[in-house]
């Protein structure tokens, strides 16, 4: 629908912008550029079906969780407790009241808090500016005795913008909260967009997703002369407005009985099926949102603007020009919800918006994967953080605030002087604190010391540090599995239900133990004072466990009801226990873990840790039940592939093998027997060196040329597996030789060797296989030429002996990456190959190198060849050396189906691909299975 007031030609609107504007010309021309880019942008449904839950994905990821909303909740009563003492109560007021993006319930987990200080509730209350201010410097002083004392940071009055707030950072939560005076306008636009959301589901989805996507790109911040939240939830709910048939109503429809929030939401409630006729998916939405955007890119300049109350485009101009982008405010349409943007950052939107439209066009067309799409278009999501563990940095990296205050005071001054809320209904619990902090020294926030002891309201899970639980009963506790609760004696009255968490911080006088219990008293006469002396025998005995020496103690808090008692307890602990009280924390288990199962065995492990143990349906069986099921290969002789009267044979045997198996072996290869005995030798020799020697080449960085690591992904594995690793890059040589481990001595000039015998076996099979492919000579020689210089990876593995082999593997399932992999290994078995549904056992055969196809050759050869699942199972007598070998293309070169591979019987089944998209994938994902060759799939 497209609203024309004025009538001329579009010829006039483009002379000047001191003329009449011809709106029905403009908004004709609108349409009919959205028109034309859509019929462009041919929408693949099959890409569309996954274009859907990659959105709903990043919606679920970003979307908030119970405690982001009970959080700010908890900070919304805190000030209202706090602006009580500040300014008094008269009826009821001044009190705080949330708008923005927490009102809107478009907010995430890292969002601000948008906060006003309301004296009256009369919407027609206008207080002058510079009264204002006054309330705000009167708030912001009181905030700095807050900071002071290391419960708030970062307060910073900003009077000079056009709505005058104070902000300020709460260092128990890590919420920023910009604090308003009288911002009704404010709450109504929000309280507006909240109800508009209820009408359709799809408006907040959408509007997350164009939120976060702006947010990611950097064009979110009227600060910077981009686009504000206002802006861009607008325009969303503009395109609601404008599909045919319209998801949303005008907002003029929906001001038929007024503005008042009561009114709005009536008319609101009589629209519920309003945009039921349009069926519409997200990923539809999204998709048609960009290109709207990118058609009318030329347009804004000529008056241009998005009305949402009226559903349409107009024409307008703003105090007689006109905006770079123009997005009308439904309650003020003299205002411009975009007028912060700039003429350059205007560019800026639009390079963003062009490329997320190329990217979603690509991934259309198949050149791009969704792997890739979702990176593009809305970067390496990460996992939110817990609020409580934020640091200034991570809540806003563009913004850096003073400490207008001395640093936090120290423990004992804040610990005993806090003034905590709390609520409870009747004799049931409502609320629950338990602690968290950051390392190095604690800070009482807002809500209590570091939101510990300020009575958070309880959630349904139970989890560690920062996580809300349920009180403790005869029946249930407080805790995780480690952290259970326990049952404590009591001679005169019965028992006492005690649950417990411990807070240790390394601080360079000592530990620091910060303790927070919980009782339930299961006798009326059993006092406080009895409940603390069980407490104290609790945590004595707790750390008289670690050897743990006691400086100091301070005093209990009972800060819930009758029958609950809620105490803390602090004491320090001497340096010189630190190693004692800490050797069994999970870091340090989790510390150990990373080191590898060759440092785990070095130390004298007796079983299986938790970290390692495989789900029983992903356990290989025993040794003993797979030796009677191993499998015979397709033995090839390399030797006859070199004879012409049997070459043809080999080559059909080859294909075959490549078909029907993915695995192969392959004899007279011309790899001197003693070259790959002693490569072993010394691969074998470099896990037996101290851990102090191996872990100078243990890093994280997945591109470095030499790289020791343990388990399969050891940054994404959820459970690690039973393998220490050395990864060597051998192409070129010349620049990673200096890289590769100098000890033992032999093995560069080893490893060097057998490289260069390794990738000439490897030009042998290759040939043969591009041959039996069926591809021209020319494209053959081609090919030859790039894997000439093309990447080789050689990857040596130890998997040492286990005590519990039934409960690990030394590798889960997976595929190759790469073209051929070549491998060799001790006389262990352990190799097993995914055959007819069953796991069989490769047996080690002596001079022969075990050959498998990769990911890199199942996509080259069009799905014909295919990767085949493999894993590694441990025993508990004998270590296991292998050494293989990954052969490519050369890193930069895009690995595609063969075009003479592609017809009509059989269109292109995969994406094309590259190192880099290997490597981010990697980089955040588990790589097990064929996780990520499915990826690469297109969908037919």
């Amino acid at each position: 629908m497209y609203v024309c007031v004025e009538s001329s030609s579009l010829h006039s609107v483009c002379r000047g912008l001191n003329m009449k504007f011809d709106q029905k010309a403009l908004c004709k021309r609108a349409a009919q550029l959205e028109l034309n880019k859509q019929k462009k942008f041919q929408n693949n449904l099959a890409a569309m079906s996954v274009l859907e839950p990659l959105l709903l994905d990043v919606y679920a990821t970003i979307h908030p969780k119970p405690r982001d909303y009970e959080l700010r909740k908890l900070l919304v009563h805190a000030f209202n407790a706090m602006v009580k003492d500040i300014f008094g109560n008269s009826n009821g007021f001044p009190i705080i009241e949330p708008f923005g993006s927490f009102t809107m319930d478009l907010f995430t987990g890292m969002s601000d808090l948008d906060l006003s200080l309301n004296f009256s509730n009369d919407e027609a209350l206008n207080l002058p500016r510079e009264r204002k201010i006054s309330f705000l410097k009167k708030f912001a002083h009181a905030l700095y005795s807050f900071q002071n004392k290391g419960h708030v940071s970062g307060v910073l009055p900003v009077m000079g913008a056009r709505v005058p707030i104070v902000k300020v950072v709460d260092c128990g939560t890590g919420i920023e909260c910009d604090i308003s005076v009288e911002n009704k306008d404010g709450i109504s636009r929000s309280s507006i967009f909240a109800i508009v959301s209820s009408i359709d589901e799809r408006f907040r989805i959408l509007s997350y997703l164009m939120k976060f996507w702006a947010k990611v790109h950097d064009i979110n911040s009227s600060k910077d002369h981009t686009m504000n939240s206002l802006t861009i939830i607008s325009l969303v709910t503009f395109h609601l407005q404008t599909r045919d048939p319209p998801i949303l109503p005008p907002f003029s429809t929906l001001f038929k009985d007024g503005t008042d929030i009561a009114s709005v939401q009536n008319v609101a409630f009589g629209l519920k099926s309003f945009g039921r006729r349009n069926v519409e998916s997200v990923a539809g939405l999204f998709v048609s949102l960009l290109n709207k955007l990118s058609a009318v890119e030329s347009l804004w300049q000529h008056g241009l603007c998005a009305s949402i109350y009226e559903g349409s485009w107009i024409c307008k101009k703003w105090k007689s020009r006109v905006g770079h982008m123009s997005v009308e405010d439904y309650l003020d349409r003299s205002e411009n919800f975009a007028r912060a943007v700039g003429k350059d950052e205007m560019q800026k939107i639009y390079i963003c918006i062009r490329d997320s439209c190329d990217y979603l066009s690509s991934f259309m067309y198949g050149r791009l994967d969704a792997f890739m799409l979702k990176k593009s278009l809305f970067g390496s999501i990460p996992m939110q953080k817990p609020l409580n563990q934020l640091t200034n940095e991570d809540k806003d990296v563009k913004r850096k605030y003073p400490l207008h205050g001395p640093a936090a005071p120290p423990f004992e001054d804040t610990f005993t002087k806090r003034k905590r809320y709390t609520e409870a209904d009747g004799e049931h619990l409502v609320y629950v604190g338990i602690i968290y902090s950051p390392l190095g020294h604690i800070k009482p926030g807002i809500l209590g010391f570091n939101i510990s002891l300020n009575c958070i309201r309880i959630e349904p899970e139970v989890g560690g540090h920062g996580e809300l639980a349920s009180p403790p009963t005869p029946s249930s506790s407080i805790g995780t599995s480690k952290d259970s609760g326990t049952v404590i004696p009591d001679r005169q009255n019965g028992q006492l239900y005690q649950t417990h968490r411990t807070l240790m911080l390394v601080q360079p006088q000592g530990l620091l133990f910060l303790c927070v219990s919980m009782y339930r008293a299961s006798s009326a006469n059993t006092t406080v004072a009895m409940m603390h002396r069980a407490i104290t025998r609790g945590i004595r005995e707790q750390l008289s466990g670690s050897r743990a020496c006691i400086s100091n103690e301070l005093r209990f808090y009972r800060i819930l009801p009758w029958p609950w008692s809620c105490s803390a307890y602090l004491c320090r602990v001497q340096a010189p226990s630190i190693q004692a009280a800490i050797r069994n924390e999970d870091a340090v288990r989790e510390g150990k873990f990373m080191k590898g199962v060759r440092h785990l065995c070095e130390n004298g492990i007796t079983e299986v840790p938790k970290r390692y143990i495989f789900p029983i349906s992903d356990r290989s069986p025993k040794p003993k039940i797979i030796s009677g099921d191993n499998i015979t290969l397709p033995v090839i002789d390399l030797s006859l592939l070199q004879t012409p009267n049997h070459r043809f044979q080999v080559l059909e045997s080859l294909s075959n093998a490549c078909k029907n198996y993915g695995f192969f072996r392959v004899v007279n290869h011309g790899m001197p027997r003693e070259l790959i005995g002693r490569t072993i030798s010394a691969a074998k020799r470099f896990f037996e060196l101290p851990f102090e020697e191996r872990s100078k080449y243990m890093l994280n960085d997945i591109r470095s040329p030499v790289r020791y690591g343990t388990s399969f992904n050891q940054n994404n594995d959820g459970v690690f597996s039973w393998r220490d690793f050395l990864k060597l890059n051998c192409q070129p040589l010349a620049t990673s030789l200096p890289h590769w481990p100098s000890s033992p001595v032999d093995l560069r000039e080893v490893g060097v060797e057998y490289a260069k015998e390794n990738k000439r076996v490897f030009m042998v099979i290759m040939d043969g296989v591009l041959e039996s492919l069926g591809l021209e000579k020319k494209k053959k020689d081609e090919m030859k030429r790039e894997f000439e210089e093309g990447t080789e990876m050689m990857v040596m593995n130890c998997f040492p002996a286990c005590p519990e082999p039934e409960l690990t593997l030394g590798m889960p399932p997976h595929s190759d990456y790469g073209f051929l992999t070549l491998l060799v290994q001790d006389d262990v078995e352990g190799l097993q190959v995914q055959c007819g549904g069953q796991w069989v056992t490769v047996d080690p055969v002596p001079d022969s190198i075990l050959v498998n196809v990769g990911d890199h050759l199942e996509i080259f050869s069009n799905g014909r060849y295919k990767s085949v699942l493999h894993r590694v199972f441990v025993n508990s007598s004998k270590s296991r050396i292998s050494i293989a070998c990954l052969h490519s293309l050369p890193f930069e070169k895009v690995i595609s189906p063969s075009p003479s591979l592609i017809n009509e019987q059989t269109p292109k089944l995969y994406m094309d691909t590259d190192f880099e998209a290997f490597l981010d994938y990697m980089a955040i994902s588990e790589t097990t299975n064929k996780t990520f060759l499915q990826s690469r799939k297109l969908v037919h």
